[in-house]
Parts: structure tokens; C-alpha cells; sequence
């Protein structure tokens, strides 16, 4: 084959050359911590196959011990390659063979050996060969990491570290060396703490000293590598054990930085705003948290307005005198120990003239002239030039790092370099030894080589759905030409990601004005679009300065711009139409949804289709749609779609007219759902309910006449109507209406006539008769007893109560009932009182109780009582109380309690009481168990405003000798009642016995009275005075009647009131119940 000229090849073979085994060169081997060693080296390249066999041999122990000094060079003489250890297995990835011996495999591993000496047997078909290398253990050991590394923080400036050496290593005969690494967290750089060198323990320790900066976080690392490792090799250190670790806190060390110049005066009206500016400490020398800067007038406690932040703080409302301001630095542990003083002069230097900025490149350039005021120009000993990386230029604050510098009072320009990146704010100061002019910014900055600059400070002001006002701040005013207006320029972009216009769309307005207007207005955008937006103004030659930096932002959304397009019905069904259409032309922000309208109902969906459901059949549906976004569109044209025809709905129940004996008419209502055009009805006339295979009628009106109805064809009639539509040639029958029940016989009107007056007259009749029965009852309930003398009380409705007046002398059975028997009273004495649970009502109320009646021999009746004294009588109740006195005479009195128990509530279980009534009942048995009183002459003197109070009476309780009410004893035996009949008379009722208060005189009206003894009702709250009775009473000797058991109760139909009913026993005695 020759390629230059051209010869055909033939063919073409593969051959490769070997030769025979080489020489290694890059045998070596780690043990990893004296727990294991491994061997590693790289097959020459050669092309046949080489084996290869690895054996090593150790210094004999003569030849250890002889041996002064760890030199493994050369291979001693003793050495007997005959008897050789093989390595384990020789693994072979990529030519590179490894060969690994532990205390697991066979040879083990030896690690108290300082030399090995290896032979690396390599044969090939071409030949043998033999290498010898001599190793030195121990400088290639290389230690694990060191174990249980500890940092305490033992004061702001030093760590205490303690670790352990790995087990393996603790017997490691040459020894280690430790070295303790460090870095702080605000400066990426590795200090050397310090190595530790032949030092044998198994715990070591190291104090970390010096550390620079108090509470600082410090990433600390150690590790360990062999006493008789390579010095140089920086692989034979083991890896690091790392702690990080803050140092303790303290105050911080020094004060914020400040300038004899550097605050800033502005002026108001009557007083001035003072700006105190200083350099921030940087965050390592925080030593602790939460630092702060505090500042403070010297001598002016009364002045607190100082505002501070992590730049400068604001004394707001100084007056125009001298001040002196320290500021310190603070944190969790205090204040620093040293502070910075500032001096606010009461009258400043006049500030330095025509101060410049100029951006060149990555420098600045500062111009300036001296102050224009002589005195103080001659007074300026240097410039301070201040600048101050910020966010944004003036007039915003700074708030980032202050720096300056000082120079001389002849410099009238400075250049200062700094980094591209960040805006940089600039200020400059006249100074004198004791005085300087405060701060003065540079409020714009000049592009040299151009004669206009540019607008440095634009904001949005509002934006809205179709214009956006855009505001301006002129810094730079005072540097350029007149003013007569500034150009807006405005284009939408291209997306948020790319802020270039798009093609043909730039547009720009102009507005008119001088450098004190500061906004304009774009109006005509399109809602929901992003705008860029620049200014620049132009001055009087007509010439435009430089556009400001670009404002993005986007308008409001609005309403869509139309309604939404191309509304068609897709298909109609007897309850639903499906309606489909395209948004709107111009959506004008995000589409939320929009909202279908259709006969007064409303349905929103958020995709462009909808399907009406559940509408009524055959009827006609106006329908409209509306698209929105934050406000909706105007709603789309009316559309008028007429669901499909469907079954009829229910029927009223028909109605039936009788025009004569043999004909009615049957008519009905339409249905309200009529479904369709209603073809023709179908009416079903049935004798019984059951016949269900009756034949329809068919009619096409909404009434039939049946024929025929007199002729005895047709006795009981159920007629029932449904309406029928013709759909597509079905015939769609509505459901059946309710039967009408009827009879043929015509309506006979005179019989239900009659009928109805009789029921009218009835009604009437009875009203009549409810009417009296109402009227006789309040007539019943009006009625007034008419009670004994004495017994009248006046003025019901008064709010203070008169006493009663009692007669001194009463007649001899009252001094009985006066007169008191010495007793221990027993608990459940009725003493001829009925129980306390009887009811307690007045004498009008009460002409159906039954009053029980003692039982006994009759007393005569006095012949002077009269009619009334005969329809009026005195009942006593007497009821379980609380404990009586111990000691009581069986006569009828009032207990001497307190007024407070006098008033106990109704609920409350009954006491002893006794109940004085008056009974217009009159007795129409000859001879009743009644013991009358003595004519009643007298009347009681006292009229009340209100209820009268009950009158309380003493306990009747009984004695252990027989007690005796006396009587006269010419008083007939068969007028013997058998009960004391209490009257109110002068003679019977005693002054000091019963009294009420607030008497007034009796006027000649009489009013029922009735007295109750016991519990009184709670709305009346009664007040008594109690008296006890005259001790000089004297019981008469004769005539006296006994007290008996009380007989059975009467029937209901007797009434008996007004009396003190008495139990009478047979040895004419009072006895316990």
C-alpha cells in the first residue's frame, strides 16, 4: 500500500508489542491509625500479560535492638528473602494494584514494626524481574482525627480545648505532634493556634489565648499527624476535629467615630433640627448583642427628642444655642468605657460654595469653593470630605457606612476611587480649630463632557386603569440653564423580564412648566399593561437632558373592553338550553368569570360555555352574558330561546254548575304549567272511585256539559280533568286533577238557607245567655258584706295604716279571753284553732269552706243579739308556729315579738295562728253550737288608706286545769252555742290588746273588715305595736263554757264563718291534742 500514489490496500492487521516486565515507580504505602497498612502501585504499561507477586520481610529482633537510631536504609544483611510473608491478595482495578494486610488477614499486620522491606516479583512470557524497596513505617502512619474535642469559652479573649488521642495511637512509640487551627467568622483566614509536641497523655489540653475580637463565633480545628512524619508533606496531618465556638461577651471597646464637622443644621422657622452623623463600629467589634449607639446632650436632661439609629441620630427643636453631644456605643453588657464628643456651635461656619460631584468612570470628582461669607473663609483651617455608601442618592438619609477624610483649606478639588457597584452619597465641611460649618450633600451628580445632566430622583405617584402620574425631585436646579418644561416618554415592554419597548410603540408628552413642577400625568393607557417610563426636562434652547433612570410599572385592570362575543345556543331541551361564546376582545386584566343571566336569574361559570339547568318547558328565556375581571363588562345583546314543549302540569280540581234538572257544565282552569299549546283536555266521569277503565272525554275548551243528569242516568258523580299536549305526534297527557264529588240533584237553596238562620239564632241566643251569666258574675264578685260596728276600714289604698283604738273596758268574757293561765305550751295546740293549712281567705271569698265546730254543751244565746250580730261571727285558726313564750293564758292576744317576725312569707309551714273573720252566714238551726256576743254598739275608729293588717292574736293553748271562757249566766241553756263569737265592741275588744298604726278619724262610709291572726300577706307588710294585757283583769266566777273536741266537718253546702271554733272534752276542760 503506498498512500502517495494511490495503491489499493489489501488489508490491514493489529499488532501489538510487548516487552518484559519493568520496573515500578510509584510504590507506596499508609497505614491508617496502626490498625491497618495498605500498598498500592501501577503496573507499567506493557501490552502482555505480567504477574505480579508482593512479599516483605521485617528487621530481625538483633537487628531492632542493635539499631540506634530509625534509619531503615539499606537492607540489612540478616534479612532471609527465603522465608518471606506474601501479601494477602493483590486486587488489580485499572492498573493499579492494592495489596491490604489488617489483624484479619493472613499475614497479619504488624504495627510495632519501624521498617518493612518489600519485594515486588513480575514475570511474562518475556521475562522475570525483581524490585526491592525498603519502607519506613512509622513516618507514613497517619492518625485518625482526635477524640471528644471540648471548647469552653473561658473569658472574651481565650477558649479552653481539651481531646483525646485515638486508642490505636495511645502506644505509638515515636510520638505525635498536635496542631490547633483557627478563623473567626468575619475574616476567612487560618491563624495558627499552636502545636503541641512530645507530649504523651491520652487527654490533652490547649488554651487558646489572645483570640482578638470578644464574642465572635471561631471555627476551631485540630488534628494530629506523626512525630517522624515528612515536616513538609501536609497530607500526613490527620483530618481536623472541628468546634465552633462564640467567646464571652463584654462592652464594646471603643465609641463610634465621628469628625469635628460631622453633623448637619437644617433651619425652621424658630428652631433647627440637628443630624449627628458617625462611622459604625464594624460587626466584630460588637463584643456582645443588641448593639447601639446612644446619644446624649452634655448638661440638658430636660432635652429627650433624640431619635438614633445605627448611623446618626436626630435632635429635633434646638434653639440657636451651643451643644455638646457624646455618643457611645452599647450592648447587652453596658456602655462603652470611652465616648465620642460632637460640638453644634451656636453660630457655624458659613458652609463651603459650589460643591460638585462628577462620576468618572469608577471614581468620583469633587469641586468646591470657600464659604462666601469673609469672616468665616478666613477662619477654615481644612475640609472634611464625607462619603456614604447607600441604596439611594439624596435626599434619603444615609444609612450606611460613613467614612472621610481631612484636607487641606487650600484644596479646592478630590478624587476619590471607589467600587462600581452601590450608589455613594457625598458631603463636605469647613472646619476651623474650634468650629466647623456641619455638613453640606451634594444633591446631583454631573456627567462630565456633557452640558446637561439628568434627573436623579423620580417616583410613581398614582397609578390608575388608564394613567399613571409620575413625580420628580430637581437636585440639580441650581447647576443648569432656565427650565420651560419636561418630556414624559412612555412605551409598554416587552414582558416583566425584558424592559425594552416594544417595536414603534415609544410615545412621549411634554409638559410646561419651571422648576416648581414636579409631577405629570400620562393619561390614555391600556389597562393591565406594564409601562416603562422616563423624564427629562428641557431647557430654554430647547434642548432635552438626559433621560432619568427608567420607571416600570403597570396599570390597573378595568372592565373588559366588550361584552363577550359570538353568543350561541347549541342545543334546547324541555328544561335547559346550552349557550356557548368568546371572551371579549380586550380582557383588560385577569378573567374571573362570568355571569349568565336569564329571566331574572343569574349563574356564573369561569369557562366560555354553560348548559341552563332545571328550566320550565315551553317558555321563552332571555338571555344575556356579562365577562369581569375587577369590574364586569356590559352584558352581551339579548338573546330569546324557548325551551321545548313537555308534559302539562297539575290541575286545579274542576268546578260544576247546575244550569237546570237534566244539565251541568263542568270548567276548570288552565294549568299553570301548561308545558306546550294545550291540544285538547280529557275529562273522566266515574259513579265510583274504583271504575277506572271509564272513557275519556276529549275537549278542546276548558268546560264540558254533561246531559242527561236528572234523568236518573247519574246519581254520584267524580269528575277529574288533565290537560293534553301533541308533541312530535305523541300525545304528552298531563297528570289527573282531584275529583270533584257530586250528585245530579240540583243545589235545593232554601233547605241550606234555613239551615244557616237557625244556626245564626242559635249563635245569638247563646250570646245572650254568656252575656248575663258574665254580667251576674261581676255583679257576685262586687258584692260587700256588710260587717258589725267597729269593723270598718276606711281608705284602703293608704300607705300608712291607723291603729285601732280598742275600749279600755272590756265586757267580762273578753277579760276571760284577756286573762292568761300560766302553761308550757306543747307543739300542736289548736286551743279550738284550725290547722294552719286551712286556707286563708277574707268573708266574701270564703262562703263555701267548711268550718269545723266544737262540739260540747250549749250555752244559752244572748237574747239582745240582733239580725246582724247574727249574720257576722269571728273564726279563730290557730296553726303550728314558731316557739311561743313558755308561759301564756288561754285567752286570744297578740304575741310580743319584734315587728320583723311578724311578717313571715305565705310559703313558709304554718305556725300557730289564729284567723278573725267575719261571717255573714246566718244560722238557721234552732239551737247551733254558737255562743253569741253582746250587741254590737260601737264602731272601730280608724280608717285606712290601705288593706287594713291582720290582726294577730296571743296562742289559746291549753292549761293543765281546766280553762273556761265565762259567760253571763242568764244567758238561756238552750241558746248555748258552743262557740265564742268575737263582735268588735267596745266591751270585747281592749285597747292595749289590738292596735294598728296611723289612725284617722272613721267616716261614715262601711267597708268589710276582717281580721286574721298569724302570717300576714307579704304585699301588705303590716306594722303592729303589741301591748300586753292590764294585769288588774279578774276572771268572772260563774258562767263559764267549756271547750270541747270539734264535731265532724260540715257538708260543703254549710257555711259557717265569723266564729272561733273551740274543741270541746268531756271534763268541761282544756286538754293536749
Amino acid at each position: 500500500f503506498n498512500a502517495t500514489e494511490g495503491s489499493q490496500m489489501i488489508c490491514m492487521n493489529v499488532v501489538y508489542v510487548g516487552v518484559a516486565p519493568q520496573n515500578v515507580t510509584d510504590f507506596s504505602c499508609i497505614s491508617r491509625n496502626c490498625d491497618n497498612l495498605t500498598c498500592t502501585w501501577t503496573s507499567p504499561e506493557n501490552y502482555v500479560k505480567t504477574d505480579y507477586n508482593l512479599t516483605y520481610n521485617v528487621k530481625s529482633r538483633s537487628s531492632r535492638k542493635n539499631k540506634t537510631k530509625p534509619n531503615c536504609d539499606p537492607i540489612p544483611e540478616d534479612i532471609d528473602f527465603w522465608f518471606l510473608y506474601n501479601c494477602p491478595r493483590i486486587s488489580t482495578e485499572n492498573r493499579k494494584n492494592v495489596c491490604f494486610w489488617n489483624l484479619s488477614t493472613s499475614p497479619q499486620y504488624r504495627s510495632v514494626h519501624d521498617c518493612y522491606y518489600f519485594a515486588i516479583g513480575m514475570s511474562n512470557d518475556f521475562g522475570v524481574n525483581m524490585n526491592y524497596i525498603t519502607f519506613d513505617h512509622f513516618k507514613h502512619v497517619l492518625p485518625n482525627p482526635p477524640e471528644n474535642l471540648t471548647a469552653v469559652a473561658t473569658s472574651p479573649h481565650s477558649i479552653e480545648l481539651s481531646w483525646t488521642i485515638p486508642n490505636s495511637m495511645i502506644t505509638f512509640s515515636p510520638g505525635l505532634h498536635h496542631r490547633i487551627l483557627y478563623q473567626w467568622e468575619y475574616e476567612k483566614h487560618w491563624h495558627l493556634g499552636g502545636i503541641i509536641r512530645g507530649v504523651k497523655n491520652r487527654t490533652l489540653s490547649f488554651e487558646l489565648k489572645n483570640l482578638k475580637y470578644a464574642h465572635i463565633l471561631y471555627d476551631i480545628r485540630v488534628s494530629m499527624r506523626s512525630s517522624v512524619a515528612d515536616q513538609n508533606d501536609e497530607s500526613m496531618w490527620s483530618e481536623n476535629a472541628t468546634r465552633t465556638i462564640r467567646t464571652k461577651s463584654k462592652v464594646p471597646d471603643c465609641p463610634p467615630k465621628t469628625n469635628l464637622g460631622s453633623f448637619q443644621i437644617v433651619i425652621n422657622d424658630n428652631s433647627r433640627n440637628v443630624y449627628i452623623y458617625w462611622q459604625q463600629l464594624k460587626a466584630e467589634q460588637y463584643n456582645g448583642q443588641n448593639l447601639s449607639y446612644i446619644a446624649k446632650i452634655l448638661n440638658r436632661p430636660s432635652i429627650n427628642n433624640v431619635e438614633s439609629v445605627k448611623a446618626y441620630a436626630m435632635l429635633e427643636n434646638l434653639t440657636f444655642s451651643e451643644y455638646v453631644v457624646n455618643i457611645w456605643s452599647v450592648n447587652e453588657m453596658g456602655y462603652s468605657s470611652e465616648k465620642s464628643t460632637v460640638i453644634i456651635p451656636a453660630k457655624p461656619l458659613d458652609k463651603p460654595s459650589n460643591f460638585i460631584k462628577e462620576h468618572i468612570g469608577d471614581s468620583y470628582e469633587l469641586s468646591w469653593q470657600s464659604p462666601k461669607d469673609p469672616e468665616s473663609a478666613a477662619m477654615v483651617t481644612n475640609y472634611t470630605i464625607f462619603w456614604c455608601r447607600n441604596e439611594r442618592d439624596r435626599p434619603y438619609q444615609c444609612a450606611g457606612d460613613l467614612s472621610w477624610d481631612v484636607v487641606s483649606k487650600d484644596t479646592r478639588r478630590y478624587t476619590r476611587s471607589l467600587p462600581v457597584t452601590g450608589i455613594y452619597q457625598f458631603a463636605i465641611s469647613a472646619n476651623s480649630w474650634n468650629s466647623s460649618s456641619g455638613m453640606f450633600w451634594a444633591e446631583c451628580t454631573i456627567i462630565p463632557n456633557k452640558s446637561k445632566g439628568k434627573i436623579e430622583n423620580v417616583w410613581i405617584k398614582d397609578v390608575h386603569s388608564t394613567f399613571i402620574e409620575i413625580g420628580w425631585s430637581l437636585d440639580c436646579s441650581n447647576r443648569i440653564n432656565t427650565i420651560q418644561g419636561f418630556a414624559i416618554h412612555y412605551c409598554p415592554i416587552q414582558k416583566p423580564t425584558q424592559t425594552s419597548c416594544k417595536n414603534g410603540t415609544e410615545k412621549n408628552i411634554t409638559i410646561k412648566g419651571d422648576v416648581n413642577l414636579q409631577s405629570g400625568k400620562v393619561t390614555g393607557l391600556t389597562p393591565h399593561t406594564s409601562y416603562r417610563l422616563t423624564v427629562s426636562y428641557i431647557l430654554n434652547n430647547f434642548t432635552y437632558s438626559l433621560p432619568s433612570q427608567p420607571l416600570l410599572n403597570t396599570t390597573n385592570e378595568a372592565a373588559p373592553a366588550t361584552p363577550p362575543l359570538q353568543v350561541e345556543v347549541i342545543d334546547v331541551t324541555n328544561s335547559s338550553i346550552s349557550l356557548k361564546w368568546q371572551p371579549p376582545s380586550k380582557i383588560n386584566g385577569y378573567l374571573k368569570n362570568y355571569y349568565v343571566y336569564y329571566n331574572e336569574k343569574v349563574k356564573n361559570t369561569t369557562t366560555n360555555e354553560i348548559t341552563l339547568m332545571n328550566l320550565m318547558s315551553f317558555t321563552n328565556y332571555t338571555i344575556s352574558i356579562e365577562a369581569c375581571t375587577v369590574k364586569c363588562s356590559n352584558r352581551s345583546n339579548p338573546q330569546s330561546v324557548m325551551t321545548q314543549m313537555w308534559l302539562p302540569g297539575n290541575m286545579k280540581q274542576p268546578a260544576i254548575k247546575f244550569q237546570n234538572d237534566s244539565y251541568i257544565t263542568v270548567s276548570w282552569e288552565r294549568p299553570k304549567l301548561a308545558g306546550g299549546e294545550i291540544d285538547y283536555y280529557q275529562v273522566k266521569i266515574r259513579e265510583r272511585l274504583d271504575m277506572e277503565d271509564t272513557p275519556h272525554i276529549n275537549v278542546t275548551t276548558t268546560n264540558y256539559t254533561l246531559e242527561g243528569c236528572g234523568s236518573g242516568k247519574y246519581k254520584h258523580l267524580y269528575i277529574s280533568v288533565r290537560a293534553v299536549n301533541i308533541i312530535n305526534g305523541e300525545h304528552k297527557e298531563g297528570p289527573w286533577s282531584d275529583d270533584l264529588e257530586s250528585s245530579c240533584a240540583p243545589y235545593n237553596s232554601v233547605k241550606y238557607l234555613l239551615i244557616c238562620s237557625f244556626v245564626i239564632f242559635l249563635g245569638i241566643g247563646m250570646l245572650c245567655v254568656f252575656k248575663r251569666l258574665y254580667l251576674y258574675f261581676n255583679e257576685v264578685r262586687k258584692f260587700v258584706p256588710k260587717l258589725p260596728p267597729g269593723f270598718e276600714i276606711e281608705n284602703w289604698n293608704s300607705e300608712k295604716q291607723n291603729d285601732i283604738e280598742i275600749e279600755p273596758n272590756p265586757p267580762a268574757d273578753a277579760q276571760l279571753l284577756l286573762h292568761k293561765i300560766s302553761e308550757t305550751r306543747l307543739s300542736g295546740d289548736s286551743s279550738g284553732c284550725s290547722s294552719g293549712h286551712e286556707s286563708i281567705t277574707s268573708s266574701i271569698e270564703s262562703t263555701a269552706h267548711i268550718s269545723p265546730t266544737d262540739s260540747g254543751t250549749e250555752q244559752p244565746r244572748s237574747p239582745s243579739l240582733n239580725e246582724e250580730n247574727r249574720k257576722n261571727s269571728l273564726r279563730l285558726r290557730n296553726v303550728s308556729a314558731a316557739p311561743r313564750p313558755p308561759i301564756n293564758i288561754g285567752y286570744v292576744t297578740a304575741d310580743t315579738l319584734p315587728s320583723a317576725t311578724l311578717v313571715p312569707k305565705l310559703s313558709t309551714p304554718a305556725g300557730n295562728y289564729c284567723v278573725l273573720g267575719v261571717d255573714p252566714s246566718n244560722p238557721t238551726k234552732p239551737d247551733p253550737p254558737y255562743v253569741p256576743i253582746t250587741d254590737l254598739n260601737t264602731k272601730l275608729p280608724f280608717s285606712s288608706d290601705q288593706p287594713p293588717p291582720y290582726v294577730m292574736t296571743g296562742d289559746l293553748v291549753k292549761a293543765s286545769n281546766p280553762g273556761y271562757v265565762p259567760h253571763p249566766a242568764t244567758e238561756p241553756a238552750d241558746r248555748n252555742m258552743g262557740y265564742v263569737v268575737a263582735g268588735l265592741t267596745k266591751d270585747l275588744l281592749a285597747s292595749d290588746l289590738l292596735q294598728c298604726d296611723t289612725p284617722k278619724p272613721a267616716i261614715n262610709e262601711e267597708k268589710p273588715l276582717y281580721i286574721r291572726a298569724g302570717e300576714s300577706i307579704p304585699t301588705l307588710k303590716p306594722q303592729f305595736s303589741w301591748q300586753q294585757p292590764p294585769p288588774q283583769l279578774a276572771l268572772p266566777k260563774s258562767g263559764y263554757v267549756s271547750v270541747g273536741d270539734a264535731p265532724p266537718p260540715k257538708s260543703l253546702t254549710e257555711t259557717t264563718k265569723g266564729y272561733v271554733p273551740h274543741r270541746q272534752f268531756e271534763g268541761k276542760s282544756l286538754k293536749e291534742d
